[in-house]
């Protein structure tokens, strides 16, 4: 009796005979060879370069969708809709006394956050065309159709912003991969 054995009180099964042999092969069904199987044909590309090879081709073809079936246009709106709804709003949670303030003092600090945060929303993005729920919108839209969204927080210094900080979306294609 092996250390298993004596451990567990069991024997491992090992392929003996056919059947033990055809009991221990169907884990490795996949990489059996049959009439079922005989025309899949598998790549041995990795992962980076399968999906760079058709990333751009999937991307194209939902773009295509969306702008040549009403019905895929439908889906994706009533998709981003439901997901995103009315959009993220700030909710400050300022902890007065580790800020060695008082109650008062923290809800005027949370109450200023969340009027300064309404005060960006408008100017959220750096061209001054979307506020920031329609860039939410338009993040999900982007993930659900070119599977990301590349969002790169900037600074602009016009003097109608009230703040400088804004948001930048990219396309995923003006990316260098290489």
């Amino acid at each position: 009796m092996g250390i298993f054995d004596k451990v567990f009180g069991k024997k491992i099964k090992t392929p003996g005979n056919r059947a033990d042999a055809k009991f221990m092969s169907q884990y490795y069904g996949g990489a059996s060879q049959d009439r079922l199987k005989s025309d899949w044909l598998v790549s041995s590309m990795n992962s980076t370069d399968a999906n760079s090879y058709s990333a751009q081709v999937l991307r194209n073809r939902c773009r295509d969708l969306l702008r040549n079936d009403s019905v895929f246009a439908a889906v994706i709106g009533t998709f981003v809709t439901n997901v995103i709804g009315k959009g993220l709003s700030v909710q400050p949670m300022i902890n007065a006394q580790r800020l060695g303030v008082s109650e008062d003092k923290a809800t005027k600090i949370q109450e200023a956050l969340q009027q300064a945060f309404k005060d960006w929303m408008p100017y959220a993005d750096k061209a001054g065309i979307l506020n920031f729920n329609e860039y939410q919108r338009l993040v999900f839209k982007k993930i659900l159709i070119d599977g990301e969204s590349i969002i790169i927080p900037t600074w602009n210094d016009t003097p109608w912003r009230p703040y400088g900080r804004c948001l930048q979306a990219l396309e995923s294609e003006e990316l260098d991969v290489n």
